[in-house]
């Protein structure tokens, strides 16, 4: 929703982190899957399954190399809706958004408030096909 924003220099670092996050805890969900294919096709990346193209210290010091603090809190808001995405931010997944928030030099209220937006913008989603749904 937000990547296509970004730099073509950190594009395929950012695909890299969303990589980790989804492979956080070894299980690829259907609904992990489907927002890695996503963000493929939003940022432009030809599409290469869970493969990785660099360690995860290396990914997230190459991004915060080649982004601004606002740039950071984009890619952040999308880890969070990633790790979210299946409903459950299992322990592994916020251990990971932990480092990758503290080495973006991102605030623990800052992070809250990024988690209440992606619940809220769920929410929306959630109303949005109801209303979709509904008989006329």
């Amino acid at each position: 929703m937000l990547l296509n924003v970004l730099n073509q220099n950190c594009r395929e670092d950012v695909m890299d982190l969303a990589i980790y996050v989804a492979m956080a805890n070894d299980v690829l969900e259907a609904t992990e899957e489907e927002s890695l294919n996503q963000y493929y096709q939003e940022l432009g990346i030809e599409p290469r399954g869970t493969q990785t193209r660099c360690e995860l210290d290396a990914c997230i010091e190459n991004i915060v190399k080649s982004t601004s603090l606002r740039e950071r809190k984009m890619i952040m808001l999308e880890m969070v809706a990633l790790a979210y995405v299946d409903n459950v931010c299992d322990e592994k997944e916020q251990e990971l958004l932990d480092k990758i928030c503290n080495r973006f030099e991102i605030s623990e209220s800052m992070m809250e408030e990024l988690v209440g937006c992606v619940a809220k913008l769920r929410n929306v989603y959630l109303e949005i096909a109801n209303v979709i749904g509904k008989d006329e």
